[in-house]
C-alpha cells in the first residue's frame, strides 16, 4: 500500500513538473503565477489580478497589452495541415506574360520580371538571344525538367517575342 501512494505522488510531481516545462515561451514574471489552490475554503480559484493567462488559454482570454513595448512580439499560428496537398502548390499556369529581361543571356536560362514584380526564372532549349532591360512576351508552361535557372517562379518557354 505504502509502495502505491508513493508511485501516485511521484507520477503526480511528474505531471505537475511537466505542466510547468509547458511554458509558452513568456518571461520567467509570467510564468511564476500563483496556482489555485486545492484548500481553498470557496472552491473558487485564487489568482493574483495582475498576472494574465496566456493567449492560447482554452477560455480565450487575451493578455493585457503590453504598455512598455518590451514583451516580443509572436506571429499567429496557424493550425497544422491535417493533409499534404493533392497538387504542387507551386505551379506556373500555362499563358503569356510581359516582362522586363533582368540579365542578357543567349539560353537556355533567362530571368525576367513582370510590371506587377513577379520575377520568373525561365527556361527554353530552344535558346535565344535578349539583352537586360529588353521587354520580351512570352509563353510559359510547366517546366518538366528538374534545372535551376535563377530566383524566381521557373517556367518552360514556349514561344517567345521582342516587345517593341
Amino acid at each position: 500500500m505504502k509502495l502505491r501512494i508513493t508511485a501516485l505522488a511521484a507520477s503526480a510531481g511528474l505531471v505537475l513538473g511537466l505542466a510547468a516545462c509547458g511554458d509558452s515561451g513568456e518571461d520567467s514574471k509570467s510564468s511564476a503565477k500563483p496556482k489555485p489552490s486545492a484548500s481553498a475554503s470557496s472552491g473558487a480559484p485564487t489568482t493574483s489580478p495582475t498576472a494574465a493567462p496566456p493567449s492560447g488559454t482554452p477560455g480565450g482570454e487575451s493578455p493585457a497589452p503590453d504598455t512598455t513595448g518590451l514583451a516580443p512580439k509572436r506571429p499567429p499560428v496557424s493550425p497544422p495541415a491535417s493533409r499534404p496537398p493533392q497538387k504542387p502548390t507551386d505551379t506556373v499556369v500555362p499563358g503569356w506574360v510581359v516582362g522586363t529581361v533582368t540579365a542578357a543571356s543567349s539560353g537556355p536560362c533567362y530571368g525576367m520580371v513582370t510590371d506587377d514584380g513577379r520575377q520568373y526564372a525561365l527556361y527554353s532549349s530552344d535558346g535565344f538571344a535578349v539583352r537586360r532591360g529588353e521587354r520580351i512576351r512570352v509563353q510559359v508552361d510547366q517546366l518538366r525538367l528538374k534545372i535551376y535557372c535563377g530566383p524566381g517562379m521557373h517556367a518552360a518557354v514556349r514561344t517567345h517575342e521582342k516587345v517593341a
